[in-house]
Protein backbone atom coordinates (compact mmCIF):
# COMPACT_ATOMS: atom_id res chain seq x y z
CA UNK A 1 0.00 0.00 0.00
CA UNK A 2 2.88 2.28 0.83
CA UNK A 3 4.66 1.50 -2.44
CA UNK A 4 1.15 2.62 -4.41
CA UNK A 5 0.74 5.14 -2.28
CA UNK A 6 4.07 6.50 -3.17
CA UNK A 7 3.66 5.81 -7.09
CA UNK A 8 0.12 8.13 -6.78
CA UNK A 9 2.08 10.93 -4.98
CA UNK A 10 4.35 11.04 -7.85
CA UNK A 11 1.68 10.98 -10.35
CA UNK A 12 -0.27 13.91 -8.34
CA UNK A 13 3.36 16.06 -8.46
CA UNK A 14 3.91 15.62 -12.18
CA UNK A 15 0.74 16.03 -13.03
CA UNK A 16 0.79 19.42 -11.03
CA UNK A 17 -2.32 18.21 -8.46
CA UNK A 18 0.16 18.18 -5.62
CA UNK A 19 2.17 21.44 -3.59
CA UNK A 20 5.66 21.04 -2.73
CA UNK A 21 6.83 23.02 0.00
CA UNK A 22 10.46 23.88 -1.42
CA UNK A 23 13.24 25.11 0.48
CA UNK A 24 16.48 24.29 1.30
CA UNK A 25 16.80 21.79 3.82
CA UNK A 26 19.86 19.39 5.36
CA UNK A 27 20.52 16.05 4.25
CA UNK A 28 22.38 15.38 7.40
CA UNK A 29 19.36 16.68 9.51
CA UNK A 30 16.76 14.47 7.64
CA UNK A 31 18.86 11.38 8.24
CA UNK A 32 19.13 12.26 11.65
CA UNK A 33 15.22 12.78 12.31
CA UNK A 34 14.24 9.46 10.84
CA UNK A 35 16.95 7.72 12.92
CA UNK A 36 15.59 9.75 15.90
CA UNK A 37 12.46 8.64 15.43
CA UNK A 38 12.31 4.55 14.38
CA UNK A 39 15.69 3.66 16.91
CA UNK A 40 13.60 2.80 19.21
CA UNK A 41 11.87 0.47 17.17
CA UNK A 42 14.77 -1.57 15.90
CA UNK A 43 16.52 -1.58 19.26
CA UNK A 44 12.73 -3.48 20.09
CA UNK A 45 14.14 -5.77 17.33
CA UNK A 46 17.72 -5.99 18.62
CA UNK A 47 18.67 -5.12 15.15
CA UNK A 48 21.94 -2.75 14.61
CA UNK A 49 20.14 0.72 13.07
CA UNK A 50 23.21 2.61 11.80
CA UNK A 51 23.47 5.97 9.76
CA UNK A 52 25.98 7.21 7.19
CA UNK A 53 26.34 10.66 6.40
CA UNK A 54 29.78 12.06 5.11
CA UNK A 55 31.05 15.37 6.02
CA UNK A 56 30.84 16.98 2.84
CA UNK A 57 27.08 16.95 2.47
CA UNK A 58 25.95 20.53 1.07
CA UNK A 59 22.69 21.91 2.12
CA UNK A 60 20.08 21.18 -0.44
CA UNK A 61 16.96 22.15 -2.26
CA UNK A 62 13.52 20.61 -2.30
CA UNK A 63 10.78 19.37 -0.06
CA UNK A 64 11.97 18.26 3.39
CA UNK A 65 9.06 17.26 4.44
CA UNK A 66 7.94 14.93 1.72
CA UNK A 67 11.40 13.50 2.06
CA UNK A 68 11.33 13.36 5.25
CA UNK A 69 8.02 10.74 5.13
CA UNK A 70 9.49 8.61 2.32
CA UNK A 71 12.52 7.51 4.22
CA UNK A 72 10.86 7.02 7.16
CA UNK A 73 8.22 4.52 5.17
CA UNK A 74 11.22 2.80 3.86
CA UNK A 75 13.10 2.80 6.97
CA UNK A 76 9.93 1.65 8.97
CA UNK A 77 9.22 -0.79 5.86
CA UNK A 78 13.21 -2.37 6.57
CA UNK A 79 12.65 -2.65 10.54
CA UNK A 80 9.33 -4.40 10.16
CA UNK A 81 10.47 -7.26 7.41
CA UNK A 82 14.29 -7.61 9.08
CA UNK A 83 14.44 -10.15 11.27
CA UNK A 84 17.73 -9.47 12.27
CA UNK A 85 21.09 -7.84 11.54
CA UNK A 86 21.08 -4.25 10.60
CA UNK A 87 19.25 -1.20 8.51
CA UNK A 88 20.94 1.81 7.83
CA UNK A 89 20.29 4.80 6.53
CA UNK A 90 22.50 7.04 4.47
CA UNK A 91 23.24 9.85 1.97
CA UNK A 92 25.70 10.81 -0.49
CA UNK A 93 26.75 13.09 -2.87
CA UNK A 94 26.71 11.64 -6.46
CA UNK A 95 27.81 14.96 -8.72
CA UNK A 96 25.17 17.37 -7.87
CA UNK A 97 22.61 15.44 -6.25
CA UNK A 98 21.84 14.03 -2.92
CA UNK A 99 20.97 10.09 -3.02
CA UNK A 100 19.28 8.64 -0.11
CA UNK A 101 19.27 4.75 0.78
CA UNK A 102 18.22 2.13 2.95
CA UNK A 103 19.87 -1.02 3.10
CA UNK A 104 18.83 -3.80 5.00
CA UNK A 105 19.99 -7.59 6.07
CA UNK A 106 15.83 -8.38 5.39
CA UNK A 107 13.93 -11.17 3.28
CA UNK A 108 14.12 -8.57 0.05
CA UNK A 109 11.65 -8.28 -2.71
CA UNK A 110 10.99 -11.50 -4.80
CA UNK A 111 12.39 -11.04 -8.52
CA UNK A 112 8.96 -11.45 -9.81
Amino acid sequence: LRRTTGVLELAKIEAGGMQLALGEYSGREIVDIVHVSLRALAAEKGLDFAISVPDNIPVAYGDNGRLTQCLMNLAGNAIKFTRQGRVEIGVELVGSDLVFRITDTGIGIPQE
